[in-house]
Order: structure tokens, then sequence, then C-alpha cells
């Protein structure tokens, strides 16, 4: 998402560079917002380079972030601010968000499934009967849940759902949630709690 490439560049342009996103969007007004002056996604790599004067990293990171979709590596970037990045459920198993309701004393998955959860990939959906998992009945999320609490990421389960009247056996395999959380390092340095204060304090300007 944009707010998200917004947060990679910020990091690259403080922890690299000793700049801000703020430094790239007042060359940007300059050279574009004041003089009302149409851009390119190539005119916004050029300011970044005019930014950083590093044509070489505006390239890659353009190439990487902008045109590509690669990942970035915030946990370095927020380890710099004396920052840890860290799973919020390390080592639990998960099998995507959904939302169970009972209906006519059956229970019906009230939500669509994201891609790429186990859920989404072992081909369950939205208004399917969700009727046992490994041989348990499943009335609600309590009931899921406490199956769940008992498995690990890795592990696979037999799913019975009733689609359209008829029934079906799914092979779920569960993954650990990609969910993150942020928190403060108790073991960062001086530079980096004093580029923590900076960078958070330039989150709080009106």
């Amino acid at each position: 998402t944009g707010a998200a490439t917004a947060l990679a560049l910020d990091l690259e342009l403080r922890t690299r560079f000793n700049k801000t996103l703020d430094d790239y969007m007042r060359l940007l007004w300059q050279r574009h917002g004041k003089t009302e002056k149409a851009y390119s996604i190539r005119d916004l790599q050029d300011a970044l380079a005019a930014t950083t004067g590093d044509a070489k990293h505006a390239a890659d990171f353009f190439a990487r972030y902008v045109y590509d979709s690669q990942p970035y590596d915030y946990a370095s970037g927020l380890e710099a601010m004396g920052l840890l990045l860290t799973a919020r459920d390390a080592g639990k198993a998960w099998a995507g968000p959904w939302r169970l309701e009972e209906r006519g004393g059956k229970t019906i998955i009230a939500n669509s499934t994201r891609k790429g959860t186990p859920l989404y990939e072992a081909g369950i959906d939205a208004g399917d009967e969700l009727v046992s998992v490994d041989g348990q009945k499943i009335r609600n999320s309590n009931d899921f849940n406490n199956w769940l609490s008992g498995k690990k990421p890795g592990d696979k389960a037999s799913v019975v759902i009733r689609h359209r009247g008829r029934e079906a056996t799914l092979e779920m395999t569960l993954q650990e949630s990609p969910d993150i959380t942020v928190q403060p390092n108790a073991g960062a340095t001086e530079a980096q709690l004093a580029k923590r204060k900076a960078w958070l304090q330039s989150q709080q300007r009106p």
C-alpha cells in the first residue's frame, strides 16, 4: 500500500541518509506542487535521487518497492529507531481471519476468506457450512479456537464442509499468523533512542 511504501521510504531516508520523508515531500512540492507541473513515477525517482544525492539508491528503491512489490526489511529500519518488530503470535497455529455464525443449527462461515490464508488455500469460503475439524464438531468460534490451541504451525487438519448441499473433506495446513507488533527495545543505544525521539516528534507535528 501507499502508506507502507511511505513508511519504508521514511525509514530508509532516516537510517541511510539522515534525511526524512518531509525533505523529500518538500522537494516534490517545489518541483511540481508549487509550479503545478505534472509528474511521472520517473520524476518521483529523480526527486529521491536529488534528496539523497544517490541516484543508484533511488533507482534500486523504486525497482524493488514501487515497480515491483518486494517486501521491505521493516525490522532493520525500526531497529535503528530502538524498536523491535516481532510476530504477535509466534509459534501459535493460525487459520486466518474468519467469523462463524449459527444459522438454523448450522455453523456457517460468514465472511470471505483471505487469499494466502490456510482457510482460503484449503478451498473454504463464505457461505460454507463448517461440519467438523479432525472429526470434532464445531458449533461456534470458541469450539474452533479450543481445537486450534492444541495445534502448531505446519500441522494439517481434515476439514469437512457442506457447500451448496454437497459435503466435501478438505485438507488445511495451519500457519503462523502474519500479524506483527512493534515495541520499544530495552537494550536500545543512545543513538537509537535519539533517532526514535526525532522520528516520533516529527509524526506529532500538526
